[in-house]
């Protein structure tokens, strides 16, 4: 695989682009090919003409090789791993929703359960009225 990480979403756009129009490309070719086999009865012209002898050539020449756009693909399927940055942002993102779903409290009430908290503010805010009196 070919780490594709660095490359921006438009970048990475751009490339499926190439590679669905490189498939369609080969998919009319195929369709060329097959409705020429039905006209052409001679199998060395239809070599000829299908371009069959170059890719048999190719094909002894690169037996071991995977084609450069299967592994781009492949590439761009795999997940790009997360970067200590994505990771402070992802918890950072998370920490402010849950504190705007949370009630007053704040964000302490949604990250933690009600056992692991301590006393809550309310509770606290009896102590410091206690003491001042």
């Amino acid at each position: 695989m070919i780490d594709l990480s660095y490359l921006t979403e438009e970048e990475q756009e751009m490339i499926m682009t190439v590679l669905k129009r490189d498939a369609e490309l080969k998919r009319a070719e195929e369709e060329r090919v097959r409705q020429l086999q039905r006209l052409l009865p001679d199998r060395g012209k239809l070599k000829n003409m299908t371009g069959e002898w170059f890719y048999e050539a190719k094909s002894q020449r690169h037996l071991d090789r995977i084609h450069g756009s299967d592994i781009i693909r492949a590439s761009m399927r795999h997940r790009k791993p997360l970067t200590l940055l994505d990771l402070t942002h992802s918890w950072a993102e998370r920490t402010s929703a849950a504190s705007n779903r949370s009630p007053s409290n704040g964000s302490r009430d949604a990250l933690f359960p009600q056992n692991l908290r301590g006393p809550s503010r309310s509770h606290q805010h009896c102590k410091k009225r206690r003491g001042d009196l």
